[in-house]
């Protein structure tokens, strides 16, 4: 049987060690997702493509700035991190599937963070996961307006 001591003095702080975890492997790609979004608003084909890349990495600046901001309540500090090299993708094409793949991902950490941080945290990570979803959404368009028109 759990007692609420062992919760509190235990799953607590596992809990606390993988959301973390979860907030800096999310935020590490801060500056490579800007670098990444300015470069395909580039290459973009028209302007509808370039207003949605660039309303994407607006939401994902909210993202970033909360997460780092909750990551400082519970710890006292601002989460450090090593941002990954930035890797110039080939086509406009290849940046988004890159982005696509990586919002699966990010999804799934989004979920694990709404079950595993407090109550009043969750309710400020619960939209990043319709953020992405909707992202997701947006980028098949684009992809699937190349192709059509290629």
């Amino acid at each position: 049987m759990i007692t609420i001591d062992y919760y509190w003095n235990n799953v607590r702080q596992q809990n606390l060690e993988v959301v973390l975890q979860i907030i800096k492997e999310i935020v590490k790609r801060e500056s490579t997702d800007e670098l990444l979004f300015d470069y395909l608003k580039v290459l973009a084909k028209n302007e509808t493509h370039e207003e949605l890349l660039d309303r994407m990495i607006q939401d994902e600046r909210v993202q970033f700035y909360t997460l780092k901001h909750i990551y400082h309540q519970l710890t006292g500090s601002f989460p450090e991190v090593d941002a990954p090299t930035f890797n110039i993708p080939d086509s406009l094409e290849e940046g988004i599937r890159e982005i696509l793949l990586r919002k699966a991902k990010i999804v799934k950490l989004f979920v694990q963070l709404v079950y595993l941080l407090p109550p009043i945290y969750a309710t400020y990570v619960y939209p990043f996961i319709v953020d992405e979803q909707t992202h997701m959404h947006l980028l098949n368009f684009i992809l699937l307006e190349l192709y059509h028109n290629n």
